[in-house]
């Protein structure tokens, strides 16, 4: 036998979306604390080891973690004015044109814009993560190197 598709009602459909809505809200809090609780320990470990860090490795590790946080924040900031232009242009279109026209308009301009969002982040993260990285491995090397002289 073969079994037919249930289909879901409009109610259904209203509480996926926002199932799935809340659940994307959830985990991109989420890894937003993750990513600051990390460039907070970043920062910390990197206060406390620059007394024995040589300047040449304390600048550089310092650039790495400013370079880090920068490419995060210009990523942030540019997609806050992205999504409220997209609302402010949702919201002038409802206004003007009515919600239908709205909503199709704000899913063609979303399906537009998402391959450069998905690229901008792309390289952002790529940048963040190995200038994160970078400081990281010198901040170890470092104390390792320290470590291996006391003992």
């Amino acid at each position: 036998t073969c079994a037919l598709p249930i289909l879901a009602s409009p109610s259904d459909l209203e509480k996926h979306d926002k199932r799935v809505l809340a659940s994307f809200e959830k985990m991109h809090s989420y890894s937003r604390v993750i990513i600051g609780l990390a460039y907070a320990g970043l920062l910390a470990i990197w206060s406390a080891t620059k007394q024995v860090l040589p300047e040449r490795l304390l600048v550089a590790s310092g650039l790495l973690i400013v370079l880090s946080i920068l490419a995060y924040v210009i990523f942030e900031v540019g997609q806050m004015i992205f999504y409220t232009w997209m609302w402010w242009r949702y919201g002038d279109t409802a206004g003007k044109r009515g919600l239908a026209v709205a909503l199709s308009e704000v899913e063609k301009r979303e399906n537009r814009y998402r391959a450069p969002q998905i690229l901008a982040w792309l390289i952002m993260f790529v940048i963040a993560a190995i200038a994160g990285f970078g400081a990281t491995g010198i901040l170890i090397y470092a104390f390792c190197r320290r470590l291996l002289r006391l003992g």
